[in-house]
């Protein structure tokens, strides 16, 4: 077969083209790595997925280290590519396998190899059942062939198509027709076609047969060829590299493959079973002055609805909530507060159609002492294993009585003043305002921004003013725009609502800037926030999930400040708080044993058993409690008091050396030398470099023999 000039000149690059798309039947990936999975994990990433996985999952998959991630992963492959998540079926696996399995038991009946190795298996797996299928298995002259028909598929960015398989040489697999290296002629070795001429002499006599398998010898494309094709090699070649580079991607093409980049963020603090399941969000903290002389931090994460996936049972929707966080020193050297949350969310079939298209927001808060902190929340969704996380850089000032702002709040439209009354505090709900903060800082043109600014200790002809000011993409700051100028009083209730018309701002990245001045015209304080305007009409407003404590309820708050105090080494501050939470609250246990330890450490046992007496009743399974209480009594020698306490907290907790040993010492004076001896015993038993107390065994022994 002769070859016009144009094609001559660009075979190097058609025939590396070719290489390329030629559907790979191997199992190797070239990957050393794959040489240690395990042969399950093997096996379904080099034969059941290979067809549909993304460069990068398989990546990511070779680079995990443990079945619990392998597991983690191929679930989180599936579910990424579930397009019902509500019901119970994977549609997508379910089908997929069902292609494996017919690729298997019918397209390799001709070959050795399995059938999802052949090309019809690879296309079979990849595309589904043909729209139309030809076969053409005893026409004189021809190979045998078969010719697939797909419609077009836009959601693929697929055209109409043919597949044109053959039995190259009357044996063997079928394989693709490759219209780089292939002809219209290679169809029909036999045909004693003339040495010129003898595409188009090819391309005739196939008419005769099938104008489709004609059709689709010089192109794959069905919505173009013709005699067009039949002259234009270079053209209708890179028309079918280009389709086959198409079909190749075509599994990939709604998969957000950013999940396995996201498990970096995962990796060591949630679960394997979660790892691959990260979902984005936006969030916000904010510091709010409080009750009692506390800060708190309120903060709200938002979830887009497509990310958000639900349980459901007949006509019920439900997921488990689990939060997890911690606030750290700016350094990261120390851990002051833990959180750990679980809240159960369930929704009739009218309120998930209510909210199934608005995004989710989960809000909370708590107090928090002054100093400048790091803060992350992990929020699991246990219906379908799925997590987010938000992280930021927290500053509680010191509220030392001076005209101070905080940053501002952005919100929704709307808002709520409920009828409950001023004095509730409790996440975004402030005195007598419920906030609905907008996490996404997001609003569309024209909308109306809402931004709340708590404001401590002016004086209500103090003058707050605001402007907005645009943001280049560089962070440069535009001219700011004088929004709004009014003195304190004037906002109802003294709490600082200002609604600002975004008119005739663009799409684009502003700041709000806030400056508190005295009456005078003296500057106070400035605060800034920023936001963007987007082009959209409007921008939905979340429902929400509030889980929090009563911030009105001094006594533990107060105790919560002075555990974070301790967390910090400040003695002085966690016993003045705990003192005063003790004042507000008496019930509380946690500052009864503090306040015992530091009197123990007075050598004031007696003032101790006084703090903790009272609580022992409520609290008989604290160990902490009756470890504290018990060596007070040991202390005032009351050792039949102390043995009771020390073991009642033994079958509670794990026995230690120190517990074994002091045990061991009440025992001893109460003239109980067998049980001393039995618990030294264990002690040693623990840990035998203890020479002290091998030693008092020992005399314990000598003793009883005497």
């Amino acid at each position: 077969m002769s070859l016009p000039i144009s094609l001559v000149r660009f075979r190097g690059i058609f025939l590396l083209a070719a290489f390329l798309a030629r559907p790979v039947v191997c199992t190797a990936t070239g990957d050393d790595r794959s040489e240690r999975l395990p042969e399950q994990y093997r096996s379904w990433l080099e034969k059941e997925v290979v067809y549909i996985i993304d460069d990068k999952e398989r990546d990511a998959f070779l680079d995990l280290q443990s079945v619990g991630e392998w597991e983690a992963f191929t679930k989180a492959f599936w579910k990424r590519r579930d397009p019902d998540r509500l019901t119970p079926v994977n549609e997508f696996k379910e089908e997929h396998y069902r292609r494996l399995e017919h690729a298997n038991r019918v397209l390799g009946r001709e070959s050795s190899v399995p059938g999802w190795m052949t090309d019809r298996g690879k296309m079979y797996i990849i595309l589904g059942e043909p729209n139309d299928t030809d076969t053409f298995r005893s026409v004189p002259g021809l190979y045998p062939a078969e010719l697939w028909f797909y419609l077009a598929r836009p959601e693929k960015a697929l055209p109409p198509m043919y597949l044109l398989f053959f039995q190259d040489g009357h044996a063997g697999a079928y394989r693709l027709f490759n219209h780089v290296i292939d002809g219209p002629d290679k169809l029909m070795p036999a045909a004693g076609f003339s040495s010129t001429g003898d595409r188009l002499e090819a391309y005739q006599l196939l008419q005769t047969i099938s104008p489709d398998l004609a059709h689709a010898s010089v192109t794959m494309r069905a919505d173009r060829g013709g005699y067009g094709n039949v002259f234009d090699v270079e053209s209708s070649s890179l028309d079918s590299m280009s389709l086959l580079a198409d079909i190749y991607v075509s599994p990939h093409r709604r998969v957000d493959t950013r999940y396995v980049g996201d498990a970096a963020r995962g990796r060591g603090i949630v679960e394997s079973n979660y790892l691959f399941n990260y979902v984005p969000s936006a969030g916000t903290a904010n510091v709010v002055p409080g009750p009692n002389g506390a800060s708190f931090v309120h903060y709200s994460i938002e979830i887009e609805p497509q990310h958000l996936t639900l349980a459901k049972d007949d006509s019920t929707y439900f997921t488990t909530f689990e939060l997890s966080g911690e606030v750290t020193t700016a350094d990261g050297e120390r851990t002051i507060l833990r959180l750990s949350k679980e809240r159960f969310l369930t929704l009739t079939e009218a309120q998930f159609q209510q909210v199934s298209h608005r995004p989710f927001a989960y809000r909370s808060m708590f107090p928090l002492v002054e100093g400048d902190f790091n803060f992350r929340i992990v929020l699991k969704n246990r219906a379908r294993s799925e997590y987010t996380i938000f992280e930021t850089p927290i500053r509680v000032p010191e509220r030392d009585g001076t005209p101070a702002l905080s940053d501002p709040i952005l919100l929704y439209e709307n808002i709520a003043r409920p009828d409950s009354g001023g004095d509730q505090y409790s996440a975004y709900h402030i005195g007598s305002l419920e906030l609905d903060p907008n996490a996404r800082r997001i609003y569309a043109i024209g909308e109306t921004l809402v931004v709340y600014v708590p404001v401590e200790n002016a004086s209500a002809e103090d003058v707050l003013s605001m402007k907005i000011e645009s943001l280049g993409p560089s962070g440069e700051i535009g001219e700011g725009q004088p929004m709004t100028t009014r003195r304190l009083g004037d906002y109802r209730d003294a709490q600082v609502v200002q609604s600002l018309s975004t008119e005739g701002l663009d799409g684009g990245h502003y700041r709000l800037v806030v400056d508190l001045n005295h009456q005078s015209g003296e500057p106070v304080e400035s605060r800034s926030v920023d936001f963007d305007i987007t082009p959209l009409t409007r921008v939905a407003r979340p429902w929400s999930l509030s889980d929090s404590i009563d911030g009105t309820d001094a006594g533990p708050v107060l105790a919560s400040l002075a555990e974070q105090y301790l967390n910090l080494g400040d003695m002085e501050n966690a016993g003045e708080m705990f003192r005063r939470s003790l004042a507000e609250t008496p019930g509380l246990t946690t500052p009864r044993i503090f306040l015992a330890r530091v009197a123990l450490d007075d050598d004031k046992p007696d003032e101790a058993i006084g703090l903790l007496e009272p609580a022992l009743e409520e609290n008989k399974d604290n160990v902490e409690l009756l470890l504290t209480l018990a060596d007070a009594y040991a202390r005032v020698a009351d050792y039949e008091r102390a043995r009771e306490l020390f073991e009642a907290s033994i079958v509670l907790r794990r026995p230690t050396t120190t517990l074994l040993n002091a045990l061991a010492a009440c025992h001893a004076k109460l003239g109980n030398n067998e049980k001393a001896r039995d618990y030294l015993e264990q002690s040693l038993a623990l840990d035998a470099t203890q020479e002290k107390v091998e030693f008092l065994l020992e005399r314990l022994q000598a003793s009883t023999s005497r």
